[in-house]
C-alpha cells in the first residue's frame, strides 16, 4: 500500500501544477453515505453516516477532466437485531460498528455540457487511511457483545484500496458557481479485516479473508 499511498501524493502535489496553463475549478461536496460488508455469513445492514470533501477539477480538456478529492467518511455496517433471553435477562436491539477514514481519490471525469446543465461520469482508484473506530447500540445491546465486535474492529487494516464511481450533475444558475448534485458508490478492492472466528450473542460470526467495505453517496456541492 506505500506504493499507492506515494502515488496519490504525487498526483496531489503535481497536478495543481498544470492549472496555470489548465483550467482548475475547485469546491466541497458532502452528504449522507449507506455502508455495508462483504462475505460476512452473519446477517448485517447497512449503516447510515455522513461523509465531507474538499476536491479540485482539472479540465484537460473540454469534456474531460482530471478530479482529486480528499475528505472525511463514515463507514461501518449494523447487526441484525437481536431479541433473546439469557439467565433470565432480556437481550434486545442492534449494534453498530463504527468506521471512520480519511478517503483520497483520482477519477477521471467525462462531462457532457448544455447551457446550463452538464451531466458526468466519473470512475477511478480511492486511497482509505483509518482514522478511529467504535461501537454504538441501540435498545438493551449486551456489553460482552459490543466488546466482540470491537474485537473485530480492532483487526481492521490501516489502509484499505477500492474503486469510486459515481454519476452527477452541476447546476449553472449561478454566475461563477455550480451546485452538483452527486451519486458515488465505492468498494474495497482488497480485504479490510484480519480477524478470527468469535461469537456474537447467540450466534458465530465466520469471517473469510476477503471482507471488504462499500459505501454507496448521496452528495450535494459547490464548485467554483
Amino acid at each position: 500500500m506505500k506504493w499507492f499511498s506515494l502515488l496519490i501524493f504525487s498526483l496531489i502535489i503535481f497536478i495543481p501544477s498544470l492549472s496555470s496553463a489548465q483550467k482548475f475549478n475547485y469546491g466541497i461536496k458532502g452528504g449522507v453515505t449507506l455502508s455495508g460488508v462483504s462475505d460476512l455469513t452473519y446477517e448485517t445492514h447497512s449503516k447510515t453516516g455522513f461523509s465531507i470533501y474538499a476536491f479540485g477539477d482539472y479540465n484537460t480538456s473540454g469534456n474531460f477532466s482530471i478530479s482529486t478529492q480528499i475528505g472525511y467518511t463514515q463507514k461501518g455496517f449494523s447487526t441484525n437485531t437481536f431479541d433473546y433471553f439469557t439467565d433470565n435477562i432480556h437481550y434486545y436491539g442492534a449494534i453498530n460498528a463504527d468506521l471512520n477514514y480519511i478517503d483520497i481519490s483520482v477519477s477521471g471525469k467525462l462531462i457532457f455540457h448544455f447551457k446550463q446543465v452538464s451531466p458526468y461520469i466519473s470512475l477511478g482508484p480511492s486511497l482509505g487511511i483509518k482514522v478511529n473506530t467504535g461501537t454504538s447500540g441501540t435498545g438493551n445491546p449486551e456489553l460482552s457483545t459490543r466488546a466482540e465486535i470491537q474485537t473485530l474492529l480492532d483487526e481492521i487494516y490501516t489502509n484499505s484500496f477500492g474503486v469510486r464511481t459515481g454519476a452527477g450533475v452541476e447546476l449553472h444558475f449561478i454566475k461563477k458557481m455550480s451546485i452538483l448534485l452527486e451519486t458515488n458508490y465505492s468498494y474495497d478492492l482488497i480485504s479490510s479485516y484480519d480477524a478470527p472466528d468469535f461469537r456474537l450473542g447467540i450466534e458465530t460470526w465466520y469471517y473469510s479473508s476477503n471482507v471488504r467495505n462499500s459505501v454507496l453517496e448521496f452528495l450535494v456541492g459547490v464548485k467554483f
